[in-house]
């Protein structure tokens, strides 16, 4: 029987998961009619990385009251950040399934991988 302590446990980041809602959850028709451009600034205060908050960008718009929206089927890959952790963008319309047993593995696999260079 092993008497490891927290002390002796060697914490090498943590995957991060952020909630991302997905489709029309306004409701509003002009959902479908008029998309404007997500602002450069969007998620700037935020610990994602870059790359993350680019993506979201690229894929997302806004309505004219500068609601956020993403596609359905928008589930970025998990992404390793200057501060040691991973970043998981968790879409609301991707599978539990393949968000507990492929993603947050995907994103383990990239903390190890982050520790062995």
């Amino acid at each position: 029987m092993s008497n490891k302590t927290n002390k002796d446990i060697k914490v090498i980041g943590e995957v991060r998961i952020v909630g991302l809602i997905s489709g029309n959850w306004s409701d509003s028709k002009e959902f479908l009619l008029e998309k404007y451009p997500i602002p450069q600034n969007y998620l700037c205060n935020s610990e994602l990385p870059k790359e993350l908050i680019t993506l979201c960008i690229e894929n997302g718009w806004t309505d004219k009251d500068g609601n956020v929206f993403f596609p359905e089927d928008f589930q970025p890959e998990p992404m390793l950040a200057d501060d040691g952790n991973v970043y998981l963008l968790a879409n609301d319309k991707t599978p539990k399934e393949d968000l507990l047993f492929d993603y947050v593995d995907r994103g383990y696999q990239l903390l190890k991988q982050s520790e062995s260079a």
